[in-house]
């Protein structure tokens, strides 16, 4: 486990915003590198992947993106959906000089990576999915819109100690309840109009049958604490003509921070197997 939560997601790195497409990006690495995009979950920002953008950048070109609403980013001028999202972030990265690039998102972040992967195969080399299920559950559209609704009346920090407890196992949020404090600040610095414009576009998907079918090679990710999506990545990977199943141990919704010796192990694997 990551001691130093606090310190890597405070770091002064700020995105720059992409007019064209609404999002913010931070870029590092060599130039003239293959090109890795990583994507957060909600209610986080670029941040949360300083550890693998350090283990990343040695080899990749890194685009690491904030989505409307995350990481100061405004929200959008109009509703967003997982398409568009993803659509812009094919247009960022073309824009960018990557017309192909490996793509790696956790929860919200894989779900765009699902989206390019059944729309725009050929912008992948890879797809690295963190946590996610492939098919909404049928209790997502009330879900969010409960959230939603709690957001946009007392602001995102009123659900800073319900998503940790969700995102984390338990034996982390009793040993170190100062270790999520600045995640904590990122779920409440979260607009709460970007929030519900994310939530919204997350409510309904299914993606089971388009990546059932993908030729993208595929890592899919979870932490063995993550409940349902746990059996929903696992169950779907060996469908995929070329997926790997890894599951990482001592870990939840967000295992590149929980475990993140284990997380940047499987990471290498994903990319040494290219």
């Amino acid at each position: 486990m990551n001691t130093n939560l606090d310190q890597l997601l405070q770091e002064n790195t700020k995105s720059r915003l992409d007019p064209a497409t609404g999002l913010g990006f931070t870029e590092s690495g060599p130039a003239g590198a293959p090109a890795v995009v990583l994507v957060h979950s909600i209610l986080t920002d670029s941040r949360i992947w300083a550890g693998a953008r350090a283990q990343l950048e040695r080899t990749h070109r890194v685009i690491a993106i904030d989505l409307p609403g995350h990481g100061g980013v405004p929200a959008a001028q109009a509703e967003v959906s997982l398409s568009s999202l993803a659509d812009a972030i094919v247009q960022l990265a073309a824009s960018l000089g990557a017309d192909r690039f490996d793509f790696i998102g956790v929860s919200l972040g894989a779900m765009i990576g699902y989206d390019l992967a059944a729309r725009h195969p050929g912008r992948l080399h890879s797809l690295l999915a963190c946590d996610a299920p492939p098919r909404s559950p049928d209790n997502y559209p009330a879900m969010w819109e409960d959230r939603i609704a709690r957001a946009q009346r007392d602001g995102t920090a009123t659900l800073v100690d319900e998503t940790l407890a969700r995102w984390f196992t338990p034996h982390t949020m009793e040993q170190r309840p100062g270790w999520l404090d600045a995640l904590a600040g990122q779920i409440a610095a979260t607009d709460a109009a970007g929030f519900a414009q994310c939530a919204r576009a997350i409510s309904r998907f299914d993606y089971v049958e388009a990546l059932s079918c993908c030729p993208v090679r595929t890592t899919m990710l979870a932490g063995s604490a993550d409940a349902a999506i746990v059996p929903a990545m696992r169950d779907l990977a060996p469908a995929m003509p070329a997926a790997a199943w890894v599951e990482i141990p001592q870990a939840g919704h967000l295992p590149h921070l929980e475990n993140a010796q284990a997380f940047e192990a499987a990471l290498a694997r994903h990319f040494h197997s290219s």
